[in-house]
Formats: structure tokens, sequence, C-alpha cells
């Protein structure tokens, strides 16, 4: 290589350097940004992909229902929303449990809620997403507050994207 070359070569790395570190990114994640092919700018781009492995499969109901098992082990949610599709309004409740429990006390890991005739959704994109370490369990409870669950009155659509 060139001795002008190689000058060239080091002054660009140095204006990368000094970049990344005006941006508030270390000089090592600089680097592994441009190691990893579609960076542009401030981000990474995601190429589209026709391939499954780098989708989630969603997980929906398949009726009108007051839970849903989105994991029936421990992973990671990435979005969850529900439709309520009666004229009581209640709560959509997530919790860290491998099925919906009975009626009566629970502890929610999320809790919003949820209007009579409408919907509501949880989404941790761009990430990181919540983990869960039993199960992932969306309900759907028309109880006053997030820490009781009552079924058999509110019924909705869930759909949940977990891994």
């Amino acid at each position: 290589m060139s001795r002008r070359l190689m000058i060239a070569f080091l002054v660009l790395c140095v204006f990368r350097v000094l970049e990344a570190q005006a941006q508030g990114v270390s000089s090592k994640a600089n680097r592994n940004l441009e190691n990893m092919s579609g960076v542009s700018g401030s981000g990474v781009t995601l190429a589209p992909s026709a391939s499954s492995s780098v989708g989630i499969t969603p997980v929906v109901s398949p009726s009108a229902e007051s839970s849903r098992v989105l994991k029936a082990s421990g992973g990671n949610l990435y979005s969850v929303y529900a439709t309520n599709l009666t004229a009581t309004a209640g709560f959509l409740v997530i919790l860290n449990a491998t099925s919906a429990p009975g009626d009566g006390a629970i502890t929610p890991l999320e809790c919003v809620p949820l209007p009579a005739n409408g919907g509501v959704g949880l989404n941790y994109s761009p990430g990181p997403p919540a983990v869960y370490s039993t199960g992932i369990t969306a309900v759907i409870t028309s109880a006053t507050t997030c820490f009781t669950k009552t079924t058999g009155v509110i019924t909705g659509f869930i759909r949940g994207a977990v891994q």
C-alpha cells in the first residue's frame, strides 16, 4: 500500500472514531456497526426478507376468548393487543404464567385499561422485549383493578408476538 493511501486510510479511521465519539457511541461499538451490512447514518437499516427464520409468528385468538397463552414456557414478549368485543370495560393483563389462573387475586407484570368495544396494545419495539421466566399469558378481566381476575363478562380477540 502506498504511503499516501495509508495516510488517507488512517485519516478516515480517525474521522470515524471522532464521529462516533461525538454521537456518544464508543469506537468499539462503531467498529461493530461498520462490520454489519446495512448500516446507514445513525442506525442499522433492516433489509426485507422472505425467510421465515427472521420473523415472529403471531399467536392469535381462534375465536372470542378471555385469555390466551402466548407462550407456555419462558420467553420474550415483543407486542400484544386485545380488542374488547363487549360493552364492559376492563383490563388487559399479562402474567408470568403457563396458563390463565382461576378468578381471584393475580400479580400481573403488565396491566392496561381496556375500553368497552375498544382495543389496547403494548409494543416493546424497537426493543428490548419484556422477558418472562415462566410463560406468557394474556388475560382480559372485567375486574375493577389490575390485581383481580374476573372472567365471564368480557371476551375479545387477543394477538401476541413472542419468542
